[in-house]
């Protein structure tokens, strides 16, 4: 006889286990604030319940945070004890659950250890958040480089409350990069725009094809860009006036990536639904990783990367 297969609709499925991701099996570090984050097939009827036991069977439960949607969570109490911990992600739907692929995860709370564990992650999903108010330095957020930055006014005339960036950057290392919906945002103030080529205002850029999202200005006008495997994408560009303060953000949530002026939402693009990235660094001002720069010419404050899509609301209550 001959091979065959046949496709049919599944009933009633069971949501697709997770893969755990961080902190990593066996992983070690001081008291405090504890990212976990998993690998997961975005899908809206889906949550997801983190449990955390001091026994491999579950038994003694001392942390569980149900009914989450992201695929990460801060737990920045209940882990001060020294000690092993175990820990795994369960995924729920109207139909079930299912515990992660893999197996348990442990970890290791030791107050003796060189550093904590990284949080990477604050509760309110910045990954980055940097005033920029006379310096690159974050209120939440690891700056990895800053170069060819000088004081400025911001958008208020107020001295040393914003940055001027020539030939610069201001390079930020993350844990991860998320998969599904992110957020880069910041007010600028353009002051080179018929300067030829690109100009990243903010850019995640890692290699060819791994490029997960950047603020572009190309021709006096900005655009919000991903490049993946599966090709180039862009929002219709928005022109821009020199030496005017303007806000702008990226948004990219499932399947959609919109660039917000002001406030103000364009056309979406349509991009892939979850990507894959290798990218650990993010800049305002320049390409992380090109040797070129593509550097951005003016003035930046008031900087943030989210690991979450942004509501409209919460874009113009930054832009105002």
């Amino acid at each position: 006889g001959t091979e065959y297969a046949a496709w049919l609709p599944a009933a009633k499925p069971l949501p697709v286990p997770v893969a755990l991701s961080l902190p990593e099996d066996g992983a070690e570090g001081a008291p405090g604030a504890l990212l976990f984050r998993w690998e997961t097939y975005a899908h809206p009827d889906i949550t997801y319940r983190l449990c955390i036991a001091r026994d491999a069977d579950f038994a003694d439960i001392i942390v569980q945070r149900m009914g989450l949607t992201n695929p990460f969570v801060i737990v920045d109490d209940s882990l001060n004890d020294a000690g092993e911990y175990f820990w795994k992600v369960i995924a729920e739907n109207a139909h079930g659950s299912a515990d992660n692929a893999g197996g348990v995860r442990r970890f290791r709370v030791n107050p003796a250890a060189p550093q904590a564990f990284s949080a990477g992650v604050r509760e309110d999903g910045a990954m980055i958040d940097a005033p920029m108010h006379g310096d690159a330095a974050p209120v939440f957020g690891v700056l990895d480089e800053v170069r060819n930055v000088t004081f400025a006014e911001n958008r208020a005339g107020t001295a040393n409350a914003a940055l001027r960036f020539a030939d610069g950057m201001a390079r930020y290392r993350l844990p991860f990069f998320p998969e599904s919906d992110y957020t880069a945002a910041a007010w600028i103030r353009p002051e080179g725009l018929t300067a030829p080529g690109l100009q990243q205002v903010f850019s995640a850029w890692h290699r060819a094809s791994d490029d997960p999202l950047r603020i572009t200005i190309e021709g006096g006008a900005v655009h919000a860009r991903i490049e993946s495997p599966a090709g180039f994408a862009s929002t219709a560009g928005v022109p821009l006036r020199e030496g005017e303060w303007t806000h702008v953000a990226a948004v990219k949530q499932s399947g959609q990536l919109t660039l917000y002026v002001n406030g103000a939402a364009g056309a979406p693009a349509a991009v892939p639904e979850k990507l894959s990235s290798s990218s650990l660094e993010a800049a305002f001002g320049a390409n992380p990783r090109y040797p070129g720069g593509e550097y951005f010419r003016g003035c930046i404050s008031n900087a943030v990367f989210f690991a979450r899509a942004l509501s409209e609301t919460e874009v113009q209550h930054f832009a105002n």
